[in-house]
């Protein structure tokens, strides 16, 4: 875990003194730093930043995009990050002025709570709009969410990454003793999740906005699976599609509509920059 950490900070410390150097040319010496987490991000917020006023840029993971943040924050480079949200607003986690979080759980997720846009997905998808498959694909996931909002809160040092999402059965996904088995500690000094504190956690957190708590990969996922099973067209639809489809849905009209385009906004006026596009 320590050598993940110190890899992170040198990779930050690279990446910090990449901008360092471009920003001595003149071309970008006025120009905002919107830092952002990784490519899938870039892709998705470029659109609604000004072209002659910012450079929008990718820090390759979420670890980075805050440290890398954080150094800028030591040059004259004026810069912005923008992180998803994950479990950190729900934790009550506060950041520094000039990071952001995007609304609902991650960039995904703050798409398909607009409700034009998941109308549009399914348009896009040649299917009807059918608010059934959402919340079956949200029932699905609500346990194992809440396993990981518990794991990242106390930071008990758990990797979800072997749980096949797409593939599991609805029972598998709601059941304490298939995850714990199928979830790979971090590191020796883990912390064990018990299945009674967890089933508290989730009584006490229940009216959690799924929105807010559900990942976006693990949404996709899931969502994927119930395609193969309904549509006979869609039996190759992965999450990659998805996220090409899903990303021309939400457009400038639709992140006018978020928190987080108000709180940029609110940053424009006072620091004097003016880096979004027109709504």
């Amino acid at each position: 875990m320590a050598n993940s950490l110190r890899e992170t900070r040198n990779n930050a410390q690279k990446r910090a003194d990449e901008f360092k150097l471009q920003w001595k040319h003149p071309a970008c010496k006025d120009k905002v730093l919107v830092l952002v987490e990784g490519k899938n991000d870039y892709n998705f917020y470029f659109k609604f930043f000004r072209n002659d006023t910012t450079v929008v840029a990718d820090c390759d993971n979420c670890g980075k995009v805050i440290e890398v943040f954080r150094l800028l924050n030591e040059t004259n480079i004026i810069h912005i990050a923008i992180k998803d949200s994950d479990f950190d607003r729900l934790n009550g986690k506060t950041f520094p002025l000039g990071f952001f979080l995007s609304d609902a759980h991650d960039y995904e997720m703050m798409c398909l709570a607009n409700p034009q846009t998941e109308n549009e997905l399914f348009c896009n998808l040649a299917i009807p709009y059918d608010s059934t498959l959402i919340n079956k694909t949200f029932d699905d996931l609500r346990f194992l969410s809440y396993f990981k909002w518990y794991n990242y809160k106390y930071q008990c040092k758990y990797n979800f990454r072997k749980i096949p999402i797409g593939e599991a059965t609805r029972g598998q996904l709601k059941d304490y003793t298939y995850i714990q088995s199928t979830v790979v500690p971090m590191s020796p000094s883990h912390i064990p999740i018990d299945e009674t504190a967890l089933n508290l956690f989730i009584i006490e957190e229940n009216s959690c906005d799924p929105y807010e708590l559900t990942i976006g990969h693990d949404f996709i996922q899931r969502f994927c699976h119930h395609l193969k099973q309904m549509y006979s067209q869609h039996t190759n639809t992965n999450e990659d599609k998805i996220r090409t489809i899903l990303h021309p849905c939400f457009r400038m009209s639709e992140f006018v509509t978020t928190a987080l385009y108000h709180h940029i906004r609110d940053w424009e006026i006072y620091s004097g920059k003016a880096i979004l596009k027109d709504g």
